[in-house]
């Protein structure tokens, strides 16, 4: 199949909601060649985050309404558009071969088409300079705006452009496996904040090929997340369970900071459950235990048997849009209060599960208020035998007696984290 029809059929995938963007990824670097694959992934992720800008260049140029555009050809303009405004590929390769696709399927159109692109392209400085609009959902660009304020918000959604850093947690000796990656061209730097953090700095195209990744040398995971996995070692206790762990990067990172504590590794489904289990395979972590339950059921064989319970709970992702497909253009008012709703049943759920004297860590990639402090001073108040433990780290990692970051000057993505302490 054509690359370009190959993207834009994951892109109907994942408009019509039968896969989210994870999975379709992973399907795709199963099937497709690998020397394709980070093209489509960067083609792929690119249309999604920027895809309110994409409509509305798309919507100013053609006479055609845009809801009149059938979804094939509507997503072979918009890919052409992303490509125009955003990759380093000559427009007329792209304009080309787009409009020979739509030519095949609707060939009335490829004349407009044509037209449509070449306008695009020849205007492609002005709208790189000043984008028609943000590709947020205006619901979570009003949450975001009553928190922080719109001046930071705007900058936010600025950085939010770049490209995600790929860093890196070495489950070896880090200066080892640093000299090891840069020895075939893998060049990095060590994270200031994340003991056994790399950043890379050079090419990334080859890495899941590498032989660092097939020996469980390395795991992809950022800089904030190794950070709050570090958080182990301000607990106590032998039994640790991460109540909703797929892919596992925490418990990585955890076992990295302790590996003489047993972990138990929790998420909802087998899908996810797979996901672990192919991960601990890969990194030779199989001695950590796997399980299938949902987070915010009861499940009463686990009540006090645990020494600390993690939750990194299933939020907004309003801390890292920059790597949030999906969170931008999705977070509706009503679906950050559900998910509110679960942090909270999730909250009062693990907090049966730890044991006298023990730990309940909480933690998120949001930067909501209400995601955040809100959920824990509430849980405080359901739950007088608790007390917040303030957080030793680095003062500019802090906010209180919290872990708190966020995103606004681009040093960090937004990452929150409290630790409660049962003190009965």
């Amino acid at each position: 199949m054509d690359f370009y029809t190959e993207l834009m059929y994951a892109l109907r995938e994942w408009q019509s909601r039968r896969s989210d963007v994870k999975s379709i990824l992973f399907e795709r670097k199963k099937t497709l060649p690998e020397r394709d694959f980070p093209q489509f992934h960067q083609n792929f992720k690119g249309v999604i985050e920027n895809y309110t800008e994409l409509e509305a260049v798309l919507k100013k140029y053609s006479k055609l309404p845009i809801e009149k555009y059938q979804t094939n050809h509507k997503l072979y303009m918009l890919i052409a558009i992303y490509g125009l405004l955003y990759l380093r590929k000559a427009d007329y390769a792209i304009t080309s071969q787009i409009v020979e696709l739509i030519k095949q399927t609707t060939p009335g159109l490829s004349g407009m088409s044509n037209g449509i692109l070449r306008s695009i392209g020849r205007d492609k400085d002005k709208l790189q300079a000043a984008p028609l609009v943000d590709s947020i959902h205006p619901e979570l660009h009003d949450a975001l705006a009553a928190d922080y304020g719109e001046r930071d918000v705007a900058h936010y959604l600025e950085l939010a452009r770049d490209k995600a850093p790929i860093d890196l947690l070495c489950l070896k000796d880090r200066d080892t496996v640093q000299a090891d990656l840069a020895s075939r061209g893998f060049e990095s730097e060590q994270l200031p904040y994340a003991r056994f953090g790399l950043r890379l700095t050079g090419q990334i195209q080859g890495l899941f090929e590498d032989e660092a990744f097939h020996r469980g040398d390395i795991y992809v995971q950022s800089q904030m997340s190794q950070v709050v996995g570090s958080l182990i070692e301000q607990t106590e206790g032998k039994f640790v369970l991460d109540l909703a762990a797929a892919p596992g990067g925490k418990s990585f990172t955890m076992w990295r900071h302790d590996p003489t504590r047993q972990y138990t590794l929790n998420d909802v489904s087998k899908a996810k459950a797979d996901r672990i289990q192919q991960n601990l395979r890969r990194l030779r972590l199989e001695q950590l235990r796997v399980t299938i339950f949902d987070a915010t059921r009861l499940v009463g064989r686990w009540i006090g048997s645990f020494d600390v319970v993690v939750i990194d709970a299933p939020c907004s992702g309003s801390g890292i849009l920059i790597k949030q497909a999906e969170a931008k253009l999705e977070r509706t008012a009503k679906q950050i209060r559900e998910l509110m709703d679960r942090q909270s049943a999730m909250l009062d759920h693990a907090a049966k599960y730890v044991k006298k004297q023990g730990f309940l860590i909480y933690s998120t990639c949001s930067i909501l208020m209400g995601e955040n402090e809100e959920r824990i001073e509430q849980f405080l108040h359901r739950h007088p035998n608790f007390r917040l433990q303030a957080i030793e780290l680095d003062p500019v990692l802090l906010d209180g007696p919290y872990l708190k970051t966020t995103p606004f000057d681009g040093q960090f993505d937004g990452f929150f984290a409290g630790i409660l302490h049962r003190v009965d």
